[in-house]
């Protein structure tokens, strides 16, 4: 029995060592893919808020003359809108792979439509045209955004408020590009403040707060 005991012990502790270093890994890789979402969702808020920029900017240059400038701006709004569509589908694909796909598909539309747009704004000077694709773009947006809002709500990854501001902001845009279509300019404009409202304050919150986004239910229902 004396000259057990000390091999089992020795055995004992050769577990514990293994899973204490088991443990570790675990612990360091979890904290890897932690820093590397957080990394993602910031690059996605910064990508966000250079949409305001850059569209508005665009077209401010081609309406001054710049044309070429702007259509460079235009254009980058589009890669941009993507980059944002498949950096945000690998977050939420995780528990809600097709509410992440069409999100995607989503920005995808928005990002094509209104890269024609810009295209055919400059090349062909169609301003009708590029109107009509913008306007569709951004139904594509809206529509293909409702999902991916009532996700931030059941999951929680932000606060209940600022879901509900998305949820109500998105169907609205799709209003305002639907009046737009009809000439309603003073409802197309006031129709856009709650969508725009939402992606100002995702972007910024994505930017500033992206670990929490990262780590869902730890938002009160407020």
């Amino acid at each position: 029995m004396h000259g057990v005991r000390p091999s089992l012990l020795l055995e004992r502790d050769r577990i514990n060592w293994i899973r204490e270093i088991r443990n570790k890994l675990m612990n360091d890789e979890i904290k890897m893919n932690e820093n590397a979402s957080t990394v993602k969702l910031r690059i996605v808020g910064a990508l966000i808020l250079l949409l305001f920029g850059l569209y508005g900017g665009g077209s401010a240059l081609v309406s001054n003359g710049q044309a070429s400038l702007g259509l460079v701006l235009l254009l980058t709004n589009s890669v941009a809108a993507i980059v944002i569509g498949v950096l945000l589908r690998s977050v939420i694909a995780l528990d809600a792979p097709f509410t992440a796909n069409v999100y995607l598909a989503a920005r995808l539309f928005e990002a094509i439509l209104l890269g024609v747009g810009a295209t055919v704004l400059v090349l062909a000077d169609n301003a009708e045209l590029n109107s009509s694709l913008y306007r569709l773009g951004m139904i594509a947006l809206g529509l293909g955004s409702i999902g991916f809002c009532r996700w931030l709500l059941s999951s929680r990854r932000i606060y209940t408020f600022h879901a509900w501001l998305g949820l109500i902001g998105y169907p609205l845009l799709v209003l305002a590009m639907i009046a737009g279509f009809f000439g309603l300019e003073f409802w197309s404009y006031a129709l856009l403040l709650p969508g725009a409202a939402f992606e100002l304050t995702f972007g910024l919150y994505l930017l500033f707060l992206g670990r929490g986004f990262a780590k869902p239910d730890i938002h009160p229902q407020c």
